[in-house]
């Protein structure tokens, strides 16, 4: 009788530790489950913000170069209006100074003629 309950008690110490062992690795699992739930929040948290701010960079980058863009096609408009403005103003400085030596030139046969006129009538 003695070695049945022995061996009784022994199976009932078995099947505890068994049972007590099978919670342990529930619990166990229940906890990696939580910490794996939790890092991956904590890793898509980490990554929204990264990429929030690889949008700030690459928005600033593509402002950077459009803007060096636009001053470069800024600078290029200004040279052409230069060229431009320098070419009539040395059309309309040419075409002055061919009216100015016009009426130099008619003046001068003016006076001339004048003079010419005041000889003979004097002559006369």
């Amino acid at each position: 009788y003695m070695i049945c309950m022995l061996s009784a008690i022994s199976i009932q110490c078995a099947f505890r530790r068994f049972r007590r062992n099978r919670k342990q690795e529930g619990i166990a699992r229940a906890i990696a489950t939580f910490q794996a739930i939790h890092r991956g929040a904590m890793q898509r948290k980490t990554y929204i913000q990264m990429k929030a701010c690889a949008v700030v960079v690459q928005s600033f980058v593509r402002m950077a170069v459009s803007l060096s863009g636009y001053k470069r096609k800024r600078e290029a408009c200004l040279t052409i209006q230069k060229v431009a403005r320098g070419m009539l103003v040395r059309v309309d400085l040419q075409l002055q100074h061919f009216a100015t030596t016009e009426i130099q030139r008619v003046w001068r046969g003016y006076q001339e003629n004048t003079d010419f006129l005041i000889k003979i009538v004097s002559a006369i």
